[in-house]
C-alpha cells in the first residue's frame, strides 16, 4: 500500500522535521510538499502514482498536533478515514534515535494494550498504515519495523523500533481516535 504522507499549509520546521521522521518508518510513504495543493490536487496525485490513502499532518502552535488519514477514491475524492490527536511528539534527532532502514512491512506489537483508547490507536494504525498486529516483538516479521505501543490509559505512547530493539523514527503521544464514517 503507497501512502502519500503532507502537512498542513505553511508548516513549520518542526512539523516538516516530523514529516521526514514519521514518513522513514512508513514502508512505500511519499512524502510531498503541500506548498498550496488543494485535497483535490492531493486526491489526484495520489491517483496518479497508485496510492491508497493521504496522510496530512496539522501544525497547532507550531508543532504537529494531529494527524489526519484519507482514503483514496476513484472518483478523485479523499475520505476521511481518522484523526489521530497528538498531544507531543518527540523527533528522533531529540532522543539520539538512529536513521529507519528501508523496510518493506510495519508490524505494531498490541501487547501492553489495556485501554478503550490503546485498542482505538491499534484499531487505527492497522487499518490506516496496513500495519501488521503482533503479540510480542520477537515475532516481527524479517525485514521489518516495530510500532511498539505503551498504553498509559488517557494517552498511548507509539516508539518505532528495529530488528535489534533500537529505536529510529518518532515517538508520538495520542490523546484521542477519532473515527469517521466512509
Amino acid at each position: 500500500m503507497k501512502i502519500v504522507v503532507t502537512t498542513s499549509r505553511r508548516p513549520t520546521q518542526r512539523v516538516r522535521s516530523f514529516l521526514k521522521d514519521f514518513a522513514s518508518v512508513l514502508p512505500n510513504a511519499i512524502r510531498v510538499n503541500r506548498g498550496k495543493a488543494t485535497l483535490t490536487d492531493l486526491a489526484s496525485y495520489a491517483l496518479e502514482i497508485g496510492a491508497d490513502r493521504v496522510a496530512i499532518i496539522t501544525t497547532r502552535k507550531g508543532n504537529p498536533s494531529s494527524i489526519l488519514v484519507y482514503e483514496v477514491s476513484s472518483d478523485s475524492s479523499l475520505k476521511r478515514m481518522h484523526r489521530l490527536v497528538l498531544l507531543g511528539v518527540k523527533l528522533s534527532r531529540e532522543y539520539g534515535g538512529s536513521p529507519c532502514p528501508k523496510h518493506e512491512k510495519l508490524c505494531i506489537d498490541t501487547s501492553s494494550i489495556s485501554s478503550g483508547l490503546g485498542e482505538e490507536v491499534a484499531e487505527a494504525l492497522t487499518t490506516d498504515f496496513s500495519m501488521i498486529p503482533i503479540t510480542s516483538t520477537d515475532e516481527a516479521l524479517p525485514g521489518s519495523i516495530v510500532a511498539v505501543l505503551d498504553d498509559r490509559g488517557e494517552e498511548v505512547i507509539v516508539r518505532f523500533m528495529k530488528r535489534d530493539k533500537s529505536m529510529c523514527g518518532p515517538r508520538i503521544r495520542v490523546g484521542k481516535v477519532i473515527k469517521y464514517e466512509l
